[in-house]
């Protein structure tokens, strides 16, 4: 799937929750294989044997894009937009909470963002995040970090700008852009210049373990779907 699937809305799942093929408990399980050295290979559903190891999916935040639900069970899309897959999800044996970015989370990032909705102009309500030191997750590079696109129940929609950060689904912010004070005209040419798709960025709450050392650090987790053009 490489288009934002019809979803009703996006979970984080806060405890390792089995996600089945059926919604029935005796379903086989999503599990991720991995080699012996812990290198992944993909999902399949149950362990299907072989030289490899398995464990029960799950990542950090760990989302489901919810299409529809049942009073026992939560029905929808599991990992990233190349490869999501229909899950079921106990609602019984799963803690959830809804993901939302506003200035509070912003604020409490582990790099110093700012977070401002843009008031009149063409661009009138639309959700402005933007960094100008910013280490994006584990990457070692450092640079400017900007996203432009709309608010819509708390999951920013659209597009994402930086300068000394690859990533795909970016575009190139051109240095000495002034991102606390964009005009019209600078958002037109930056929309315009960038990649069709659509990001869509979520909170993220990353934890490390080291030896004697848990790091939690809050960022962001970035979805991007070539084929959904943001509007």
């Amino acid at each position: 799937m490489t288009t934002i699937p019809n979803y009703t809305k996006v979970l984080e799942l806060t405890n390792k929750v089995n996600k089945r093929k059926a919604p029935n408990s005796s379903s086989p399980k999503l599990m991720a294989q991995c080699s012996a050295n812990w290198s992944f290979f993909g999902y399949t559903w149950g362990n299907i044997g072989g030289n490899y190891q398995y464990y029960p999916a799950h990542s950090e935040p760990d989302i489901l894009w919810v299409i529809d639900e049942t009073t026992e069970w939560y029905h929808g899309y599991y990992g990233e937009p190349e490869e999501m897959i229909e899950v079921y999800v106990s609602k019984s044996a799963a803690k959830v909470k809804r993901p939302v970015i506003d200035r509070n989370y912003v604020d409490g990032c582990d790099f110093e963002a700012t977070y401002t909705i843009k008031k009149g102009g063409k661009y009138n309500g639309y959700c402005i995040i933007y960094s100008v030191e910013c280490q994006w997750q584990e990457r070692e590079e450092i640079g400017q970090f900007l996203f432009i696109g709309k608010n819509v129940d708390g999951i920013c929609i659209g597009k994402c700008f930086s300068s000394g950060i690859q990533h795909e689904g970016w575009a190139v912010l051109p240095t000495g852009t002034n991102v606390s004070n964009l005009t019209d005209n600078q958002i037109d040419h930056l929309m315009s210049s960038a990649p069709s798709g659509t990001v869509v960025l979520l909170p993220a709450n990353y934890t490390c373990h080291y030896p004697g050392e848990t790091y939690y650090w809050q960022s962001f987790k970035d979805f991007y779907f070539k084929d959904s053009p943001f509007n």
